[in-house]
């Protein structure tokens, strides 16, 4: 996305720099070659004024949308911390408690994260998932930028069913880094 943005203001100070240039001379050094009587099929002032307006407004747009998209880019690389830790803390704060199996800790994990089709979860450890009370996800970035871990952790037992299982209350929290043994 960044070398879009870029690409994109190059292209606009390249019209702004095209638009200061006396379009008169532009026009008989790029295109009066082609006619017998360039005189005579001159475009006329109003044109090379409304060309003017055009690459003036394009490149100003340009240069805008390419900000955009830089400014887009950098939020989401900047925000990943604050925004597994909102989703710790709504895991920690969680109504009812929480089944302690990965199918329902796994949801659990993916609402809290809410809507963040850029985020990418995955759990880490070979454990298998009965024998532990933490577990741990490596929240990335797409392509694996940006490292959070997010630990979770089973907490106070709320309750225990013989049909539905034992409910915790969960612990999380978020670090910043790949999660390890320790975290």
């Amino acid at each position: 996305m960044i070398a879009l943005a870029v690409v994109l203001a190059l292209l606009g100070v390249g019209l702004l720099v095209l638009a200061s240039l006396n379009p008169r001379r532009v026009w008989r050094r790029t295109a009066a070659w082609q006619f017998s009587n360039p005189d005579a099929v001159e475009p006329s002032d109003t044109a090379f004024g409304c060309g003017r307006v055009f690459q003036v407004v394009a490149g100003i747009g340009m240069i805008g949308f390419a900000g955009f998209i830089a400014s887009v880019g950098f939020a989401k690389n900047s925000d990943i911390l604050p925004r597994v830790q909102k989703a710790a803390a709504e895991l920690s704060t969680k109504d009812g408690g929480l089944l302690w199996e990965q199918t329902g800790l796994d949801t659990a994990v993916n609402r809290a994260l809410g809507d963040n089709s850029d985020l990418d979860q995955r759990l880490s450890g070979a454990r298998a998932f009965q024998e532990t009370t933490v577990v741990r996800y490596n929240v990335t970035l797409e392509k694996g930028k940006q490292a959070v871990c997010l630990v979770v952790r089973q907490g106070k037992l709320l309750f225990s069913s013989p049909y539905a299982g034992n409910v915790y209350q969960p612990e999380a929290s978020a670090k910043p880094g790949a999660c390890t043994p320790e975290s």
